[in-house]
């Protein structure tokens, strides 16, 4: 199953309702700035990761 359902609008900024899975919260937001969301989100983590490593290494 999906992560996430949503109303495809045509533009990946055009607000829409998504629907979260996990969480079974409604947002009112646009795909494109949830996919940018879980992006940072993943990168921040590999950071912190990489950074932990660098420490304990």
């Amino acid at each position: 199953m999906p992560d996430a359902l949503y109303v495809n609008m045509g533009d990946s900024y055009a607000p829409t309702i998504v629907y979260d899975v996990a969480s079974g919260e409604y947002l009112f937001t646009s795909w494109g700035d949830v996919v940018e969301a879980a992006d940072a989100a993943r990168e921040a983590e590999a950071a912190s990761a990489a950074e932990a490593e660098t420490v304990e290494g």
